[in-house]
């Protein structure tokens, strides 16, 4: 059989029927090529973002804590800071560049009175984490700032299940009296060092979270402060200077802006032990003109609420101190799949110098 032709050749296929095969065939072939070059792509910078990550997360950052503001006098103040790196300080060089250490000296200095400052933030952590990161506070804060949601992201983490785990922590820190503020996932479609598609998936998947973690903060009775809107602009206009060396994590002056977008909201939540009232909203954010990220991450939020919903009637068993759903058992996204590949390109290919490529924890 001819291409072009009928069995036996007697009558051939129109002009513009051959013409439409042939130009299917062509974007068949563009789409294919476009897809492994994608996923080349893709894995190169998934190894190269697991590198520096596994640099980051072997360094020792300064962790912030302690007595704040020992020359004033009157009780102390409680804060704890929860959530990632962060919240940790990884990029800073000194402990005092941090979100903590620069929360604690802004919330003294506001009330006038001591702030002893319990930072159990890890590298890393996603919102699955919080539960256990509440589990070692030394005692109850009177105020706690949580800042998760970039490993949820960067792990493809159900954004549902990540906002319910965050409305679960809050509901719990506030049933021992204290108040909270959340700085919402900051947007990683400003990471240059990403290239899409990641930084395509990462921005607007963390976007997203952001709406959905708000939604829950507000409906939780917490404040919530938009990180990522407040900040991308700056760093995208910026990066030499808002990022660190690793260009991944923020810079000393990049968490000293976050840290002030933060530090009225709480000192406003630190008003019922400081008697010092602030006429602060409980949604700090940047208004803008994604109508469809606002939208999908409400939809999103309000299933979150429903599902830690279901688990405080008793539909749904929940484990562990904080009530709400447990981490989704699920595979972990599209970067666990393109560890998976590099693996098993390394098991074919261990003569030519291929290591395995672990993620960190």
């Amino acid at each position: 059989m001819l291409i072009g032709k009928y069995d036996g050749g007697a009558q051939q296929l129109p002009l513009l029927t051959r013409q439409v095969s042939l130009l299917a065939m062509r974007l068949i072939r563009l789409s294919l090529g476009s897809v492994i070059a994608a996923a080349v792509i893709s894995v190169v910078e998934a190894y190269w973002i697991g590198v520096h990550f596994r640099r980051a997360a072997a360094e020792d950052p300064p962790r912030a804590e302690g007595l704040y503001g020992s020359g004033y006098a009157g009780a102390t103040i409680g804060l704890a800071v929860l959530g990632d790196s962060n919240a940790l300080g990884v990029g800073a060089s000194r402990s005092s560049q941090t979100i903590p250490a620069l929360l604690a000296r802004g919330l003294s200095a506001k009330a006038m009175r001591p702030v002893v400052l319990d930072n159990v933030a890890v590298s890393g952590a996603e919102s699955r984490d919080l539960t256990a990161q509440i589990g070692l506070l030394k005692g109850i804060p009177d105020v706690t700032a949580i800042l998760v949601g970039g490993n949820d992201v960067m792990q493809l983490r159900s954004i549902p299940a990540s906002a319910a785990l965050l409305a679960g922590a809050i509901r719990h820190l506030q049933s021992q009296g204290g108040q909270v503020v959340v700085g919402t996932c900051p947007d990683m479609g400003t990471i240059k060092a990403l290239v899409p598609p990641l930084r395509f998936i990462a921005g607007w998947y963390s976007r997203v979270l952001a709406v959905a973690q708000t939604f829950v903060v507000l409906r939780t009775g917490g404040r919530a402060v938009a990180i990522g809107d407040m900040l991308g602009p700056q760093f995208l206009e910026n990066p030499g200077q808002m990022f660190a060396t690793d260009h991944f994590h923020s810079s000393p002056l990049g968490y000293a802006r976050a840290a002030r977008l933060l530090l009225p909201s709480v000192c406003a939540a630190a008003a019922p032990v400081t008697g010092v009232h602030l006429a602060v909203p409980h949604r700090i954010y940047a208004p803008t003109n994604r109508k469809w990220v606002a939208a999908m991450g409400t939809w999103m939020g309000r299933r979150a609420l429903a599902s830690a919903r279901k688990v405080e009637l008793g539909r749904e068993p929940a484990t562990g101190p904080v009530t709400g759903p447990a981490a989704p058992d699920r595979p972990m996204g599209i970067m666990s799949v393109l560890q998976r590949v590099w693996e098993g390109a390394a098991a074919l290919a261990g003569a030519h110098g291929l290591r395995p490529w672990n993620w960190p924890a």
